[in-house]
């Protein structure tokens, strides 16, 4: 402002200088010229003075205005400011109006106005700065810009143009705000007719224009004032760091929290006094303070620098300390104190960190080298050198280049990674690879970063791939391997993702289910299970997915001839180190053959268990301390419950008999101490008081240094057997009392043939029941021949004891299905395999055969169906059909006496056909061998095969007679298969 109210006065004086140098040569110049010329050239003079006394009171004016520029340029807001400046230019150019703009993030916004023409809306908001306006080429140029005619400046003012046809105005004249070079603002002044300015107000605008910068630099200035100060009072307040001010001689008379809480100490000290800022310093450190305030003397101010204070409690403190005097107290200042604990710590783990890289750098683990991006190698470690074959003499020479160690093929790349460094800084790693200098290539992973943002050197890590990239060869060539084995393996495998969708199986999957990869993923399991299987098996896998728990289940796969095979699939979790699961990994194998050989032992199981039941004989076995196993009938026949364990020994040794347990034991440890077999009989008395006979078989085990494992026993409960000797030695003496009764009833006999024709059943009853009876008479006296024979033979005798225990059992069990029989209820809907059947009863009669001299001969079907029955009452069928062929053969010649037994598979049935070579039937009887009643023995009753008939038929069987070829008898029935074989 100053330079130019300056340059204003000096072309004032200019302006005086010429006007007296003018006035003297007029005065010489009279004194030769004539009048008329004296005369023009005083009129000239007048009209001189005349325009310097206009001159000089329009300096005045502009002195008076630029004035009370000044004055309010000190003293009044820049609005204020802005208002009179506008004003003023307006009058004293002779404008018709007159804006000011200030220039705002490239838009010139309307500050101040004044004049005639209307200020539009968009003045305020803000016009965008560009060379169609006035304004904006002023601002662009930093120049006065002075059109005569605005209106007629389309093509070079097309937007200022326009706008002054639609507002009315011409002369236009912009003035740009400078503050050092810079434009900050435009000072606009318009005419509504065309008449340009003059020179004159053109440098008055000018000067209006430097005092409007100055004041809009006044109120920035101002503005920046005020908003230090109030950034002081907050940083002081806010406790960021610590300040305090205090005089040279060691006194601190106030300090903000931070400050007393860095150094322990509370506003009490301060208050005291006690808290001087000298003896905070340690002894070390005063020469430092000494520096400082002869700095603060010198100049006023102390450059920051490093110390340590005293603590309240003693200890330490690392601070950055810096200060200024006061302008009018020269012996007070602030102080800045700054905590550098944490600045110290992370010092020294930089300092660590950079001695962690040099030792990475040097330690020559991997290759480092700093460059150009032009593409010389400045610097490099030795692992880098070494990696592409050259030495330091070649690093130092220059003729280290990594744009000449890369391959063509690999430029792109490196540009790539060019691009990455000017754009971040940083080069993310990717794998290259460079030319050794024998010209061999060694492949790396190579990453950078440049020293600083827009810098052209950095420094680069590259890490030899060679042995990671012959592993990795190895990892292909052991993958395609183990898919081989995987493909190859006897197994179905299969993995699924985390989530338990399928990704994967093996080769022999597809094979085995003739389905593609792709239908296995889109489908899933579903493309292969069996549809019943499906839900469960889904369910269950799904909830081992969500749990983290093994899966396991048996179902159905679909193979590819459609049929359905049992597997057993496994699958485990894999998990990463962080104990996430990866992946699923599976394996099914098929069981189906295993699926039916289990069925299979299930089924013998159970015919053990009903032939156990049966019988009445249980297995068991037990050691020196403990019962290892009991079946379930053997459970039975102590009278223990399964469901509550295994009994303890003692409880065992409680239920036998006290009379019998010195025996037993006696002749079970001679039987350990003799490694022999034994056997025994004893009794055993139940809680109930239920007294048993049991008949024992047992057999020691021995491990291969002699000591005994076990003992596995055989228990046979024999109380049937027994009550049944017993009721046979009654019926046998009750048969000879009945003897000598019947001679004496053979008067009434018709009547009591009669009476039997209505009581069928009756009769039916006594001889299903004697027959058993006397088959256990006859093994009786054959066992009394055995036993009488020298020597005893024990075995015979103990297999004939086996069939008397089994033919008392089948009497009680006769008596109860013929008991049902008559009572019409139904048989047992047992699955009966008949094959096993009959050989039972043809082992039971081999006996009676040989000794009347019959060939018995079978024909029995393989892979019969089990048959839907009761196997005793079918049996008793097949005992009474031999026993009857057999008898019937009797009149024959021995060599023509054949029996042959043979089964074949029907449509839902089993068929079995006993055949004989005896004299058959006569045609007239054929059709009344099943009446009751009805014989051609002399002794029999003519009941046998009447039962035989009524118990096929409550099979829903059928039974039949017929002549044999060329003679003899064909005696056939039909069963029905149990059910679960149909299905």
């Amino acid at each position: 402002m100053e330079m130019t109210l300056s340059r204003s006065i000096a072309k004032s004086r200019t302006r005086g200088r010429k006007l007296h140098l003018t006035e003297a040569k007029a005065r010489v110049g009279r004194a030769r010229k004539t009048r008329a010329d004296l005369e023009q050239e005083l009129k000239v003079s007048r009209r001189e003075i005349a325009d310097a006394r206009e001159r000089l009171a329009e300096a005045k004016m502009q002195q008076r205005a630029t004035s009370e520029m000044l004055r309010l340029i000190s003293n009044s807001p820049i609005q204020s400011v802005l208002d009179t400046v506008a004003e003023n230019a307006a009058r004293l150019c002779d404008a018709n109006n007159v804006e000011i703009f200030r220039l705002e993030d490239n838009l010139l916004r309307l500050a101040a106005s004044y004049g005639e023409i209307p200020v539009v809306i968009h003045a305020y908001q803000g016009v965008p700065v560009n060379r169609d306006t006035v304004t904006g080429r002023a601002a662009c140029d930093r120049r006065t810009i002075h059109v005569h005619d605005l209106a007629a400046e389309e093509g070079e003012y097309p937007v200022g143009s326009s706008n002054a046809k639609r507002e009315g105005h011409h002369t236009t004249l912009g003035t740009p705000l400078l503050r050092e070079g810079t434009p900050v603002g435009i000072i606009l002044v318009r005419r509504m007719e065309v008449r340009p300015f003059s020179d004159q107000q053109i440098a008055l605008l000018e000067t209006f224009a430097d005092q409007a910068a100055i004041a809009i630099e006044n109120a920035r200035l101002f503005n920046d004032l005020q908003e230090r100060e109030a950034r002081i009072r907050r940083l002081v307040d806010s406790n960021i760091i610590g300040i305090f001010i205090g005089d040279s001689r060691g006194r601190i008379i106030e300090a903000n929290d931070a400050f007393l809480g860095m150094l322990g100490y509370d506003h009490d000290d301060v208050t005291s006094g006690r808290m001087r800022w000298t003896k905070l310093t340690p002894t070390e450190w005063v020469l430092a303070d000494e520096d400082a305030l002869a700095q603060l003397s010198l100049t006023g101010t102390c450059r920051p620098y490093e110390k340590e204070y005293c603590r309240k409690d003693g200890s330490r403190v690392p601070v950055l300390v810096g200060g200024a005097f006061f302008e009018r107290k020269a012996d007070e200042g602030v102080v800045f104190v700054i905590d550098m604990s944490d600045r110290k710590r992370a010092e020294g783990a930089l300092r660590e960190r950079e001695a962690k890289i040099r030792r990475l750098v040097d330690s020559n683990i991997i290759g480092i080298f700093t460059t150009g991006l032009e593409g010389r190698v400045l610097e490099a470690n030795d692992a880098f050198l070494r990696l592409v074959g050259h030495d330091r003499d070649d690093l130092l020479s220059g003729r280290v280049r990594w744009t000449d160690l890369t391959p063509p093929e690999w430029h792109e790349h490196d540009e790539r990674a060019l691009r990455e460094l000017y754009s971040n800084t940083v080069a993310q790693p990717y794998e290259k690879e460079f030319f050794r200098k024998d010209g061999s290539r060694v492949p790396v992973l190579i990453g950078g970063a440049l020293f600083e943002e827009g810098g052209d050197e950095g420094v680069a890590f590259v890490l030899d791939l060679t042995e990671r990239k012959r592993a990795e060869q190895a990892l292909r060539e052991s993958e395609y391997r183990h898919r081989q084995i995987i493909d190859t393996v006897p197994s179905l495998l299969w993995s699924a993702g985390p989530d338990g969708e399928p990704t994967y199986v093996n080769q022999r999957i597809l094979d085995y289910t003739g389905t593609q990869q792709e239908d296995f993923k889109h489908r899933g399991w579903e493309a292969f299970l069996h549809p019943d299987d499906l839900p469960e098996t889904a369910q269950d896998f799904y909830r081992a997915v969500q749990t983290g728990t093994s899966h396991e289940a048996v179902h159905r796969v679909r193979r590819s001839d459609g049929e359905y095979r049992w597997h057993h699939t496994r699958a485990e979790p894999l998990r990463d180190q962080l104990g996430r699961i990866v992946q699923w990994h599976g394996v099914s194998v098929d069981i189906d053959e295993r699926k039916k050989a289990e069925e299979r032992l299930r089924r013998s199981e159970t015919y053990l268990a009903e032939a156990q039941r049966l019988s009445h004989s249980g297995v068991a076995a037990y050691n020196v301390t403990a019962i290892l196993y009991g079946s379930e009938e053997t459970y039975r026949i102590w009278g223990f419950d399964p469901a509550q364990g295994v009994p303890t020994r003692e409880a065992i040794f409680q239920r036998v008999h006290p009379d019998d347990r010195g025996a037993l034991y006696g002749e079970v440890e001679r039987a350990v101490s003799e490694k022999r077999d034994y056997k025994a009989a004893y009794r055993i008395v139940l809680p109930d008081g239920t007294t048993k006979h049991i008949e024992v078989i047992g057999r020691p085990a021995f491990a291969a240094s002699g000591e005994l494992v076990e003992i596995v026993t055989t228990q046979i409960d024999v109380t049937e057997r027994k009550r049944a000797e017993e009721a046979l030695r009654t019926v046998e003496a009750e048969a000879r009392e009945s003897e000598r009764r019947y001679r004496e009833a053979q008067l009434e006999l018709a009547h009591a043939n009669r009476v039997a024709t209505t009581g069928q059943l009756t009769a039916s009853i006594t001889h299903e029941v004697n027959q058993p009876i006397t088959a256990a008479v006859t093994y009786a006296l054959a066992a009394r021949r055995f036993l009488s024979a020298e020597p005893p033979n024990l075995r015979e005798l103990d297999d004939v004891l086996s069939l008397i225990v089994r033919e008392g059992n089948r009497a009680g069990e006769v008596v109860g299905r013929i008991r049902a029989l008559i009572k019409k209820a139904p048989a047992r809907k047992d699955a009966v395999a008949i094959n096993d059947a009959i050989l039972e009863i043809i082992a039971l009669t081999r006996a009676e055969a040989a000794n009347n001299s019959v060939a018995v001969r079978t024909q029995l079907a393989e892979g019969l169906p089990p048959v839907q029955g009761d196997r005793v009452q079918l049996q008793q069928v097949l005992l009474n059909l031999i026993i009857n062929a057999i008898e019937a053969m009797r009149d024959v010649g021995e060599e023509e006496r054949e029996l042959l037994i043979s089964t074949r598979n029907e449509p839902d049935s089993v068929s079995v056909e006993v055949r004989d070579s005896g004299p058959g039937f006569a045609p007239e009887t054929l059709d009344r061998v099943f009446e009751a009643f009805y014989t051609t023995k002399p002794s029999g009753l003519g009941l046998g095969l009447s039962i035989c008939r009524s118990i096929i038929e409550a099979h829903n069987g059928r039974l039949w007679a017929s002549h044999n070829v060329p003679r003899g008898a064909v005696f056939r029935f039909i069963a029905p298969a149990h059910p679960a074989a149909s299905s």
